[in-house]
């Protein structure tokens, strides 16, 4: 069974970067990452959103939570060495599906780069292995969808 914190509600997967490359310059709250992502892309972002995108970077090893914000893991730093050497992709692919949650996603629903599950069977799986309501698993379940065809794409 998978928390709620498990899954991811950060939708942008370039933005997933973005986060991790603000946090490396030292803006690790919530508020701070929402200011650079406003910054970098001219959207409109709220601390919420903010914590959507470090919370994602967290679930997929790239962060941890501190006492006063998000800080960069080994897999980090890794990362921001591979935005800049041009081999980000991958590793954000890699560690997408290394994760429990997207692993066993994948294999129970067969994902693969020729096959990709209807949302309403996505939704199924995360209401059966989660708590979550049925309304919060549908608004999930692209995102999911989203990750695991990036990942595959970019293997």
């Amino acid at each position: 069974m998978f928390s709620s914190s498990d899954i991811p509600q950060a939708n942008r997967i370039d933005l997933l970067f973005t986060t991790v490359q603000a946090v490396e310059r030292g803006f690790g709250t919530s508020q701070e990452i929402a200011h650079f992502l406003r910054e970098f892309t001219g959207d409109s972002f709220v601390a919420r959103q903010g914590a959507y995108y470090g919370d994602a970077c967290v679930v997929l090893g790239f962060l941890v939570r501190g006492e006063t914000g998000y800080l960069l893991t080994k897999r980090g730093r890794s990362m921001v060495v591979a935005i800049e050497s041009g081999s980000a992709h991958k590793e954000m692919s890699e560690a997408i599906l290394g994760t429990p949650l997207f692993s066993l996603l994948c294999h129970d629903l067969g994902f693969t780069s020729t096959h990709e599950p209807g949302l309403n069977e996505i939704v199924n799986w995360i209401s059966s292995h989660t708590a979550l309501s049925v309304s919060t698993a549908t608004r999930r379940a692209s995102t999911l969808r989203n990750y695991v065809s990036y990942s595959l794409e970019n293997l």
